[in-house]
């Protein structure tokens, strides 16, 4: 894969994902509208951009995760709490 498909495929990627291009650029270290060109060929992807947007994706993916590791210890934590607002027998659920 060349450094314009590199680049292709993170963007395509972060649009998936809706990770916006403000967090991927404070991880990489640059500006957003540097980034931004970056994803729109304007500046050519260098061994530099590519190393440090590589590098920004995985501290977004950690942050992320860890993020949806919170996110799940808190629902089993409170899950009775929140299953106590579900009028289960008055819909006819045992």
């Amino acid at each position: 894969m060349n450094h314009t498909q590199y680049i292709s495929v993170m963007r395509d990627l972060r649009l998936k994902y809706g990770i916006r291009i403000t967090q991927l650029a404070v991880h990489a270290g640059v500006s957003p509208q540097y980034l931004s060109a970056l994803e729109l060929g304007r500046y050519f992807a260098g061994e530099r951009a590519i190393h440090l947007v590589r590098l920004a994706f995985e501290r977004v993916v950690e942050e992320e995760t860890k993020r949806a590791f919170r996110l799940s210890e808190d629902y089993f934590i409170n899950q009775y709490r929140l299953l106590d607002f579900i009028p289960c027998e008055r819909e006819g659920i045992p």
